[in-house]
């Protein structure tokens, strides 16, 4: 296989192939490589190591070496390429399956050209080839024929590359030549010998003086552009102009013009009111061609807004930073779910790089604008919590809920943070509440986890836009999404959005808890939900999720008077008392939440909770579905807390049970029930002769 001599160059000094032998330089210009690292590159297995070499350089993915196939067959050709297809997208460099049918079929002019392109993603541009040329000048008998190379032939190094060897610090192994490609026999050119320069005291394959090494990607953050190109953008808007020229089949410098004097034209493009004037390079939705690429630039986005450490980058106007973020979030307007996530994804990619800096207060006052970007993030929860529903409810998921805040409230008061890589359900903060720990997987279109992680990607760009600052996130939160949602005409948007949003807030670990707790955003927010509970049936069953997601997750931070605690339990009775059964079953799992949270918390209102429980059990008696959820989660509450007044519950239960009483039989259920109260460690002499009598007469009964 034939490379580009500074490629051969380059790959020497990386130690994959000797650089110690001079590279034989065809007519072409080219240097050939031997046969094993040619099939090597050709199986894949070359760029693994090439790629291994360079990782711990440049912070890229390392290469899977271990998982290459040997041998040269074409199957073993493809399933390495296939291993290195994602390891070269960083590098700029995308195989589509044409590419790949080239290198099975053993295409070796195509190899050679993905080595020159990733040479160039990493060190630099190629200078052009020029082919050698013979030339037969007989000056007199005794000359003889030389080789002209690029003109130069009195040089004593003809290879049009060594001042960029010199620069990049790499040994130059090229043998000195004289002007005459010749050697008479016996003749000593001991003079011309290979003489090994001295290495400077930088990596292989960087340019400049050892002081100013090549920039990287954990440097420039540019997988694109790794050497300062006078063409490279200057700005963020000739970066985003630049970015979107191709997906939209725009000409160069178009880009720039259009978000500079049209940018509504390129938010119609984007939310799909319209389409491009010219069709688009590449294969599918344009949107999401540009959000991919774009994926790609966002450290170098990044890096212009903000500057490197020591050195910040110019502090941008409020309006030029807009309309950075502007361009960036036009997708959020759009109505396909796969361009508004990707785009909720790359602005929480920006907001990970923009922490402490001033571009940060800017990306704040730009998600707080009215009318911006609070009344799309709105539409995308209140579509998310489409997917989530109490209809499921099943015993054990209140006290699951309740464990899920007290451990993450232990947990950021130690400082842990969860596992943002977790599952999307996680992630979105379904342990914490019973709409979303409900399960939904009734129905083939459900989409339960689409959903789940569309609410996690909209609390994390809430969170990184919000950081270090609480009072921007109680007033985005209490405010700006009220706004966006139009709460004033219809609450229902704004409880439902904040139903998807505070527990997939909670589930991102200390700082937003920390945030919430500072400003008394819970209190706050409880309130709204207690206001809005005194509404329509629909909202009313939408507030109790969030009253007590916000109670069970802050028992002692949410200050409640006594007055608001007795309209609490109000609210949760009356929902108990609810023609539907579903909407009774919802509120009884709610005050279940709520005991377990208060007895976790040591918090003075669980003896309230826990006689309301109690009172519900007597009112349902004759309703066969709701007493047996009662009597149930009862038992899981007796058998999970040791401090529980268990006499308040058995005298209502042997009186309702007892002859003359309104219930109608005992079940196994309510026998599992009677267990757990006869072996609770606060049962009582009195009560428990109680309990001792009623099973003797059920005893009696049935043998009888």
């Amino acid at each position: 296989m034939e490379v580009h001599p500074e490629v051969y160059n380059w790959l020497g000094a990386l130690q994959i192939i000797d650089g110690s032998r001079p590279p034989t330089i065809n007519n072409s210009g080219m240097a050939a490589l031997d046969e094993d690292t040619t099939m090597d590159f050709e199986n894949g297995a070359g760029f693994g190591v090439l790629l291994s070499s360079l990782g711990a350089q440049r912070g890229m993915p390392p290469a899977p070496i271990d998982a290459f196939k040997m041998g040269g067959s074409p199957v073993s050709r493809l399933y390495n390429w296939n291993l290195l297809g994602p390891v070269l997208v960083p590098f700029g460099i995308r195989l589509s399956d044409d590419d790949k049918a080239l290198v099975v079929a053993g295409d070796r002019d195509f190899v050679s050209h993905i080595l020159s392109q990733f040479y160039e993603r990493t060190v630099g541009e190629l200078p052009m080839v020029v082919p050698k040329t013979r030339s037969f000048y007989m000056e007199d008998e005794g000359s003889r024929g030389f080789v002209i190379d690029n003109g130069a032939v009195a040089a004593d190094d003809p290879s049009p590359i060594t001042s960029r060897l010199a620069e990049m610090g790499v040994r130059d192994t090229q043998y000195r030549k004289s002007a005459f490609g010749d050697t008479l026999p016996g003749e000593d050119r001991s003079e011309y010998a290979p003489a090994p320069l001295p290495v400077p005291e930088k990596l292989p394959g960087e340019t400049g003086p050892a002081a100013a090494p090549l920039r990287g990607a954990d440097d420039g953050k540019d997988p694109f552009q790794f050497l300062d190109d006078p063409s490279a953008p200057k700005t963020p808007l000739e970066l985003l102009g630049r970015s979107i020229e191709q997906p939209f089949g725009l000409k160069r410098g178009e880009g720039e013009v259009l978000l500079a004097r049209q940018p509504a034209t390129f938010q119609d493009w984007m939310r799909g009111a319209d389409d491009p004037p010219k069709a688009p390079r590449g294969r599918g939705h344009p949107a999401l061609n540009w959000l991919d690429a774009m994926r790609a630039e966002i450290r170098t986005l990044a890096a212009m807004l903000t500057g490197k450490s020591g050195a910040p980058a110019e502090t941008m106007s409020l309006g030029a930073a807009s309309a950075v973020f502007d361009v960036l979030g036009a997708g959020l307007a759009s109505k396909d779910r796969r361009v508004y996530f990707a785009t909720v994804q790359n602005l929480c990619a920006l907001g990970r790089r923009t922490k402490d800096l001033p571009v940060l207060r800017q990306a704040q006052q730009w998600l707080a604008a009215a009318g911006g970007p609070s009344t799309h993030l709105v539409r995308i929860l209140t579509a998310a919590a489409k997917g989530y529903g109490p209809a499921n409810i099943r015993v054990g998921d209140a006290k699951a809920a309740a464990d899920a805040a007290r451990v993450a409230a232990a947990d950021a008061a130690n400082g842990f943070a969860p596992d943002y890589e977790a599952e999307p359900e996680e992630r979105a903060g379904a342990q914490f509440s019973l709409a979303f720990h409900a399960d939904d997987e009734s129905g083939p279109d459900s989409q339960f986890a689409e959903r789940a992680a569309e609410a996690a990607a909209v609390a994390e760009l809430v969170e990184r836009f919000c950081r270090g600052s609480p009072k921007h996130l109680k007033t985005f939160l209490l405010e700006d999404l009220r706004h966006g949602a139009d709460a004033r005409s219809n609450p229902k948007p704004y409880i439902d959005a904040l139903n998807v949003l505070m527990p997939a807030l909670l589930a991102r670990g200390p700082s937003p808890r920390n945030a919430l707790a500072t400003e008394d955003t819970p209190g706050m927010v409880f309130l709204e939900a207690l206001r809005c509970a005194e509404g329509p049936a629909d909202l009313r069953e939408a507030s109790l999720s969030l009253l007590t997601t916000l109670w069970s997750a802050f028992p002692d931070e949410i200050e409640v008077k006594g007055e608001d605690c007795r309209q609490a339990v109000s609210v949760l009775k009356r929902g108990a008392r609810d023609v539907e059964r579903a909407t009774q079953i919802h509120a009884l799992a709610c005050l279940f939440q709520l005991l377990h949270a208060f007895i976790n918390a040591a918090n003075a209102f669980s003896p309230v909770v826990y006689k309301t429980i109690v009172f519900m059990l007597i009112e349902h008696m004759r309703n066969d579905v709701v007493r047996d959820f009662i009597t149930a989660e009862l038992k899981v509450a007796l058998d999970t807390h040791s401090n529980i007044p268990v006499g308040i519950l058995v005298d209502p239960v042997v009186k309702q049970t007892s002859p003359g009483g309104q219930h109608p039989g005992l079940k196994r259920g309510d026998f599992e029930l009677i267990a757990s109260m006869s072996e609770h460690a606060r049962l009582e002499a009195r009560p428990a002769l109680h309990l001792l009598a009623l099973c003797l007469r059920s005893a009696l009964d049935h043998t009888a």
